[in-house]
């Protein structure tokens, strides 16, 4: 099975991200009679868990918990005023609409696959940190001993169960005899986490979010700091990286 470094999967979704700004207004003649269609602005105070079949495309999706919803509810809006269709699903929606999967990760997960599959979603927002969502946790081995660490990459590639063995260990590699999981390391999505844990984390984060996204176009030439860094090459390609830094710092 094909693997994709870390730092191309990054790439991947800084020059994503852009993208997401580009989104035509959905037509008002869409919404007649008291319908609305799925993914407008309406359709958002909804928390229906499992996505449903027969609807446009709703490419942008935030999950969160109840406590924290009425916050990314707002970022939802904001993505459909600039015409991106988009939903906004509880932890509690997914844990009445998926009663027998094994854990809320593996929920989750498979929530995203059919929004994937059913919707068309491309970009997902986990809307809670670590003690609002629970992570999947994968293990490795290591010159210390078996090492456990978040990976929401689990969510992210969507193939498989990342326990082929059956275990409940996930994403192992192969040692030892040991078959491994044989995780699959292709992501379906665009996935980032808002590590935020409480109401007013989640409204501070929603809100610089917001904020940052109405600035000017050439308000970030002077504001913005960046880090670089070469793992091969020689001495003057890290020179230029380090220049390209000092110079956006602004």
């Amino acid at each position: 099975m094909r693997r994709v470094p870390l730092s191309a999967l990054l790439l991947s979704v800084v020059l994503a991200l852009p993208s997401l700004a580009v989104a035509s207004p959905i037509p008002a003649a869409e919404i007649e009679g008291g319908l609305h269609p799925p993914g407008s602005a309406a359709d958002l105070v909804q928390d229906q868990g499992a996505p449903q079949p027969g609807v446009p495309p709703i490419p942008y999706v935030i999950v969160t918990s109840r406590a924290l919803r009425p916050a990314f509810l707002d970022l939802g809006r904001e993505r459909i005023r600039h015409g991106i269709r988009s939903a906004v699903r509880s932890l509690e929606s997914l844990q009445s609409a998926y009663p027998n999967a094994l854990d809320d990760p593996d929920r989750i997960r498979q929530f995203l696959r059919d929004a994937h599959g059913i919707w068309g979603t491309q970009y997902v927002l986990l809307g809670g940190d670590s003690d609002v969502l629970p992570p999947r946790y994968v293990t490795t081995p290591s010159v210390l001993g078996e090492l456990r660490f978040v990976c929401d990459w689990y969510l992210a590639c969507l193939d498989g169960t990342w326990d082929a063995d059956g275990d409940g260990r996930y994403g192992e590699a192969p040692s030892y005899g040991d078959p491994g999981d044989q995780p699959d390391l292709v992501p379906e999505l665009y996935l980032g986490r808002a590590p935020v844990s409480t109401p007013t984390e989640a409204r501070r984060f929603v809100d610089k979010t917001i904020a940052y996204e109405q600035r000017p176009a050439d308000a970030f030439e002077n504001t913005t700091m960046m880090f670089a860094n070469v793992l091969g090459g020689g001495h003057r390609s890290r020179r230029v990286c380090r220049a390209h830094a000092v110079r956006n710092r602004g």
